[in-house]
Order: structure tokens, then sequence, then C-alpha cells
């Protein structure tokens, strides 16, 4: 006769009075059960309708994590990939905000580099410029020399000789 492998499974129901962060199986039923198993899987469902299965007891290898849910029609839905597209999702908006911060706090200081450029006359020393900005922002000088490389970079000022002035098309603004 050949030889039989049995996998017995059995649900085991957690009372509404116990402790949800309590996984252990109650009375002697639940102590046999969980002596017995090769493995020992929680299932949660939260209020979103979401079922997630986490191994709680791993005796033959590690068990992932997964969850489930059920759309409309009833069909069972991957919610981990749903849950994996929602936080990348959140990624990307937070990183399109903050891009848009940060353009917006560059664009404010090119504003007050090129407001004290006009208040000293069209033009102004590079370390008067730099002392200026370190007063006014509280920024420290290596901050201020990479704000002003990134200027220079993108062409919002022009310097020369240690002068720094408007470039033409930042200088119609003035």
């Amino acid at each position: 006769m050949g030889s039989f492998l049995n996998h017995f499974v059995s649900y085991h129901n957690q009372l509404a009075g116990e402790a949800a962060d309590d996984a252990n199986m109650r009375g002697h039923l639940g102590t046999e059960l969980s002596h017995a198993a090769g493995t020992v899987l929680s299932c949660t469902k939260s209020k979103q309708g979401t079922i997630s299965v986490t191994c709680t007891d791993p005796r033959h290898g590690v068990v992932p994590t997964w969850s489930i849910r059920f759309d409309q029609d009833g069909r069972i839905v991957d919610a981990n990939a749903e849950h994996r597209q929602e936080l990348d999702r959140q990624k990307q908006l937070r990183k399109e905000a903050c891009d848009v911060k940060r353009a917006q706090e560059r664009q404010e200081r090119i504003d007050m580099v090129l407001s004290m450029i006009r208040e000293a006359g069209g033009s102004i020393n590079r370390t008067d410029l730099v002392k200026q900005m370190i007063k006014k922002t509280g920024r420290d000088r290596t901050t201020i020399g990479r704000y002003l490389k990134a200027m220079l970079e993108k062409k919002a000022i022009y310097e020369a000789n240690k002068i720094i002035t408007a470039t033409p098309q930042t200088s119609l603004d003035l």
C-alpha cells in the first residue's frame, strides 16, 4: 500500500471579547491544535474589508504575509499589489509636492538676489552679496555658495571678476 500525507486545516475563531493583538489559541483544543500544527496562520480583517494572512508560528520555512479583498463583483483581488500601488502613488505625490516647493524656494532666492543687485545699482561684489545673503537667510557660507553656483548654472545671474550682475534675461525683470 502507498503512504498517505495528511493535512488538516482547522479554523479557530477569536472571540470578540479577546484582545485583538492576542494571537494565542485558547483552551485545550486550541493548545493542542497549535502544538500539532505544521504552520500557524493568523487571519485578520480590516474595516476596509482587507483580509491579511500572517504566519505567527513558522515551523517549516518562511511564509510571506499576504492580503486579499473582494471587489464590487465579488472577485478576489490581491490587496498587496493595490497597497504597493497606493504607496507608489503617495510617494509620487510627495515627490511632486517637494519638487514644487523646491522650485518656489529657488525662485524666491533668485528674486532675493535680483533685488539685492537692483538695490546695489545693477551690480554687486560677490563678497558683499554673500554677506547680505547670510544675513538675510541665516544660512552658512557654503550653502550660499551652492545657491550662487546653481544660479550661475541656470543663467539667472552673471559673474565677471567677482562682480555679479543680472543676466540679460533676468535684467528685464529689474
